[in-house]
């Protein structure tokens, strides 16, 4: 795609330096043989500095192990753990109490979409959630075209995310972050598992998004020499800091002055990481000090200008000028020929922004760098103004953390995530036949037993099974496929699109119909092939407790589904069920445990789901069962409820107790998605 074809149709976007000082970054390495050990710090950055600048495509470069993601992580506000430095977004120190979500977006490595709506459906969601009521729906609708339609992404609208390829599905990742026009662009290995054709229109993508005045930042291990002649700006990393920070056609000219010569006809993103790998020697600690780890600006040539896109003066690089996009700006100050976005530096120091002044401001100024071998200073932790609710960027609100009201992005995620249910055919259509089947088979092994005096153990065993399978059907589908869709989850809730609570409830209430329906189905065909008394009031408690068994169930999937990975989870989920089978009480007695382990008995749901049911078909003053011998002990109902040591029990309570059960289940998994969420920074 040619840069000058590329426009947004979104309007301009505001510019953003994203500078940042003394950066470090520690993890803790635990023995796994003893996880509670203190363990060792291991330094992934150390100390390093620098800035991107709007109009630039930068990239991050380092072999593996450096910290690329870990600064990228960090720079975008993931990660904030065992993190010391500042951030600066014009100037003004970034505050972790204030979102600014609307100000970037992050692109992982992994594209991370839903497989079962369409490219078009899956924008148009989007778009909904990003711009909410800013736009009509028809305006909505034509962004969403325009930018499908410059992203060559027309032609697979109507194609299942799923089944679209790789370079598309980078594409539509892009896509669907540039609905609202983020000033600020991260791109974690953008090129990773794609064709060299896919890389290179990959890169050129985000160069022409960089031409539209957006700071683009992304990470690459090693690219090739047509991918790398595609960015305008380096940061190369090796164990932890910088060995270089500048355009990219001086790092040649950078290495030749340290004394290091690039091969001819070497590719010199190639050369950079041999360097940085140590294989040419220990240059790392040099070349540190060189850019005195990313606080140099001398090998920044740039160019002050002014964007036809924004009314602010905006200083980029001069290779990253595009004639159709910006012209100089004959009114920059004459200071330097080669000023960008910081003030003039003296004595190796940087400048203070005024303290009063708000983000308005700072964007207006055009703000300067010394021409020769400007420094990034090292200022204390006040030495910046904080970025508050009082420092607001132009177009840009602060005061919400997403674009819509929750409401708003409940009823789209509910939409949504009904629509994926039903496209999920084989999960939906193996869980309708299963639900069948297996009542047809209980249904045969325990024909016509629900009136019989003599098979009323059969009986019990019969609605003690029922619940079982109500109970496991429910829970392993949601385990197998929650942990699946939390990558989705995390990804658009970082970037901004909707609360943690707006997606559990819309969650939670897609699913109701299906754990509903399905053990009804169940329910109809066991009741009345079992023999079970046709009674309206009996039918009704019975569908009633199984289907609180079964959101239950579904509420401890998604509980066990959030907190653990997919693989723990499967092992997790039938190991955490055997001891509330183990207390219903249809195995032991609950009035005949140890005292130690009568509560236990007490926190099962499957005893009150167990009492429940024996209560609803056995219980209420049913009739005398038909005995086909001389003598049956359990003619009268009530007297097996008795050696039950049910008596005592209400069906009622038993229900208000499940629904206890299944509210507070819920409520924990939403905290525990929360803290999930939360524990990732």
């Amino acid at each position: 795609m040619d840069e000058e074809e590329w426009k947004t149709g979104g309007g301009t976007t505001t510019p953003v330096t994203l500078e940042f000082r003394n950066i470090a970054y520690s993890v803790v390495n635990r023995p796994q043989h003893c996880p509670f050990s203190s363990g060792e710090s291991s330094t992934i950055l150390s100390g390093v500095s620098g800035a991107f600048y709007p109009g630039t495509l930068t990239a991050i470069m380092g072999p593996s192990g450096a910290g690329k993601t870990s600064l990228l992580d960090i720079l975008a506000g993931y990660r904030q753990s065992n993190v010391t430095g500042q951030v600066l977004i014009n100037g003004i120190q970034r505050s972790e109490s204030v979102p600014l979500r609307h100000l970037q977006s992050y692109i992982l490595q992994e594209d991370h979409l839903l497989p079962h709506i369409t490219v078009a459906e899956a924008m148009t969601a989007a778009a909904a959630l990003k711009l909410g009521r800013t736009l009509s729906s028809h305006q909505r609708a034509v962004k969403v075209n325009n930018i499908l339609d410059k992203l060559g992404l027309q032609s697979c609208c109507s194609t299942m995310c799923g089944r679209i390829s790789g370079g598309q599905r980078k594409r539509l990742s892009i896509a669907l972050e540039l609905l609202n026009n983020p000033p600020v662009m991260f791109f974690d290995e953008p090129t990773s598992g794609l064709d060299s054709s896919s890389c290179l229109s990959c890169i050129r993508l985000l160069r022409s998004l960089a031409r539209q005045g957006h700071t683009v930042i992304c990470t690459v291990h090693q690219p090739s020499s047509r991918i790398f002649s595609q960015f305008d700006q380096l940061y190369v990393l090796a164990e932890g800091g910088c060995i270089y920070r500048g355009a990219r056609h001086q790092l040649i000219d950078y290495l030749t002055s340290v004394g290091l010569r690039c091969p001819d006809y070497h590719n010199p993103a190639d050369f950079v990481i041999e360097v940085a790998s140590g294989e040419f020697g220990s240059w790392t600690d040099t070349l540190k000090q060189a850019t005195l780890n990313g606080k140099s600006s001398r090998y920044i040539r740039p160019k002050c200008i002014n964007s036809d896109l924004t009314s602010p003066d905006v200083c980029v690089p001069s290779e990253t000028a595009s004639s159709s996009l910006v012209k100089l700006n004959s009114s920059c100050p004459a200071t330097s020929s080669h000023s960008i976005l910081m003030e003039p530096i003296e004595n190796g120091g940087s400048p203070e922004p005024p303290r009063g002044q708000n983000m308005t401001a700072l964007l207006t100024k055009p703000v300067l760098l010394a021409e020769n071998g400007g420094v990034l200073s090292d200022l204390g932790p006040d030495s910046s103004p904080q970025l508050d609710d009082n420092s607001l960027l132009p177009g840009l609100s602060l005061k919400s953390d997403f674009a819509t009201s929750s409401w708003f992005q409940f009823n789209v995620l509910l939409a949504r995530t009904m629509r994926t249910i039903l496209r999920h055919k084989m999960v939906t259509s193996l869980r309708l036949i299963t639900y069948v089947v297996f009542g047809m088979l209980m249904g045969a092994v325990y024909y016509d037993i629900g009136n019989r005096a003599e098979r009323i153990y059969n009986n019990s065993a019969h609605l003690f099974f029922d619940l079982m399978f109500i109970v496991f059907s429910s829970l392993m589908p949601t385990i197998l496929t929650f942990p699946l869709e939390m990558s989705v989850f995390t990804n658009e809730h970082r970037n901004g699109w909707y609360s943690v609570k707006a997606y559990y409830l819309a969650k939670t209430v897609a699913d109701l119909p299906f754990q509903m329906i399905l053990p009804l189905v169940y329910n109809i065909i066991v009741y009345s092939l079992t023999g079970q008394p046709f009674e309206w009031v009996r039918f009704c408690q019975f569908s009633i407790v199984m289907a609180l068994a079964a959101l239950i169930a579904q509420s401890i999937g998604l509980l066990i589904g959030a907190s653990c990975s997919i693989q723990a989870a499967v092992f997790l989920g039938p190991v955490a069920m055997m001891p509330a089978i183990l207390f219903c009480g249809f195995f032991v007695d609950h009035n005949q445990l140890p005292i130690w382990l009568g509560w236990m008995s007490r926190l099962s749901f499957t005893r009150y789901g167990f009492e429940a049911l024996v209560l609803s078909v056995l219980g209420h003053g049913r009739s005398p069962l038909e005995c086909s011998q001389p003598y049956c002990h359990y003619r009268r109902p009530q007297k097996f409820i008795q050696e039950l040591s049910l008596s005592e029990s209400s069906y009622w309570l038993d229900v208000g107790v499940l629904v206890l059960i299944a509210v507070l289940l819920r409520c924990i998994g939403y905290l525990v998605l929360r803290w999930k969420v939360s524990r990732e920074r």
